[in-house]
């Protein structure tokens, strides 16, 4: 689905164009995130990702970026998204690095095209997660792992409404409004890896250190047995999502 045709979704559905929001949000004094995702979510009943969508064009003008970033390197956002997918780059982090790695743009410009690479595709909840890149991490003797996973992210899905999938070739990250807090990597048929994003954390028992094994979390819980997928796990997992606002 293209970004336009994302925003028409949105138009259909309210009423209202991304000019009427912004003139909306400015005149009740909306111009934080947060205040403007529950006002849109609550007001309009959009879900997260048009919600954010429109957040994004009223905070971070985000059309007039899209349009330099269009004049600057000759690709759409919805050109950014199709290359994003054919290369699996699907994390907030991993996007942000290739945006301004291979096409120069700045930190704000990057954002902007992230995020709408994020939540403007057919859902955002971990039950969206795309199944051709999730299914092959279950391939084979691995097959034994998927109800783990399956039960972890029904319980990140309980964190709350921003919880999304970013499934790629390696693991798949759980994210929270483009930010990844978390990954899941069934390792082998024997081990399932949960990285953890818990920065002042210290180690502690079977909460390792993440070491040089993903540098883009901070913690890894090693799984020998579905049991392992226990409450103090999905207590950290918890962690990771709320220190990731």
């Amino acid at each position: 689905m293209s970004f336009q045709a994302y925003l028409d979704n949105i138009k259909a559905k309210t009423g209202k164009t991304p000019e009427d929001f912004r003139a909306e949000a400015k005149a009740k004094g909306l111009t934080q995130y947060g205040e403007l995702m529950s006002w849109l979510k609550t007001e309009y009943g959009l879900g997260h990702g048009h919600a954010n969508a429109i957040a994004q064009l009223i905070i971070h003008n985000a059309a007039d970026k899209l349009a330099k970033v269009e004049e600057a390197t000759g690709l759409t956002a919805d050109d950014y998204r199709a290359l994003a997918e054919q290369k699996g780059i699907a994390g907030y982090d991993d996007l942000m690095t290739w945006l301004k790695g291979e096409y120069k743009l700045n930190p704000g410009q990057a954002n902007t095209i992230a995020q709408l690479i994020l939540y403007s595709g057919e859902g955002t909840a971990p039950a969206a997660g795309k199944a051709a890149q999730v299914d092959p991490h279950f391939a084979g003797k691995k097959a034994g792992w998927r109800a783990t996973y399956d039960a972890l992210v029904a319980a990140a899905g309980q964190f709350g409404d921003d919880v999304a999938l970013a499934p790629t070739r390696s693991y798949i990250s759980l994210t929270r409004r483009g930010k990844k807090f978390a990954i899941l990597d069934p390792a082998t048929a024997e081990r399932f890896d949960v990285g953890l994003k818990l920065k002042g954390v210290a180690p502690d028992g079977r909460l390792e250190a993440a070491g040089s094994w993903n540098n883009m979390v901070t913690h890894r819980v090693r799984l020998g047995s579905p049991e392992a997928a226990d409450e103090e796990l999905v207590g950290w997992l918890r962690q990771a999502y709320e220190a990731s606002v």
